[in-house]
């Protein structure tokens, strides 16, 4: 996607206040910066007579992690790798695809997705075994 402020190169930052996606500094202070209606996170909104539950049932509660495993996930080993801007905007990418699991398929050959993947999926492990003892 190209810069909207100048329109002539691929934009690589997004502007926080107003969305708009530019390429460098000039165009981001050349831009009107005029602030987006704030996102509304699915768990915010009014559910009416629903529920969470009723509205998105789970496809597996297998595939859900608990809290301590979550927290399990707040270490060095993923900060570290969390660091790297390639890997952010690849994650950035995917969370705002309309079809996320078909777009993390492309990254997969990514060597940093390989090692973030890996990375999660043995602190996940390693926790769940742990709290198996």
């Amino acid at each position: 996607m190209e810069c909207q402020v100048c329109k002539e190169v691929q934009y690589k930052y997004t502007c926080p206040k107003c969305r708009v996606k530019y390429c460098s500094v000039p165009c981001f202070k050349s831009h009107s910066c005029i602030p987006a209606p704030p996102q509304e996170h699915p768990d915010n909104r009014d559910l009416g007579n629903q529920t969470k539950e009723s509205i998105a049932p789970l496809d597996d509660e297998a595939d859900l992690l608990s809290e301590s495993t979550l927290q399990s996930l707040r270490c060095s080993e993923m900060k570290l790798i969390l660091a790297n801007p390639h890997l952010r905007n690849i994650l950035r990418n995917i969370d705002s695809a309309k079809d996320p699991e078909l777009k993390l398929e492309t990254f997969y050959s990514e060597p940093i997705v390989k090692e973030f993947i890996n990375t999660a999926l043995l602190l996940v492990r390693s926790r769940e075994e742990y709290e198996h003892l």
